[in-house]
């Protein structure tokens, strides 16, 4: 591997890093962001649906 190489995936990996310690910290509160975001998802095609057909 090249120095660029190398650099590209120390970069990675902070990233990953990152992006993992972040969902774990979300962990907890994403099974309720996501049952949110399906009732709000289901709802607002309810009202889409009624919407398109009056």
């Amino acid at each position: 591997m090249t120095d660029d190489h190398q650099a590209a995936y120390r970069q990675a990996n902070t990233q990953f890093d990152r992006f993992s310690s972040l969902i774990s910290k979300c962990r907890s509160g994403s099974a309720i962001a996501f049952g949110l975001l399906v009732i709000f998802g289901i709802a607002f095609w309810q009202i889409g649906q009624s919407l398109a057909t009056n």
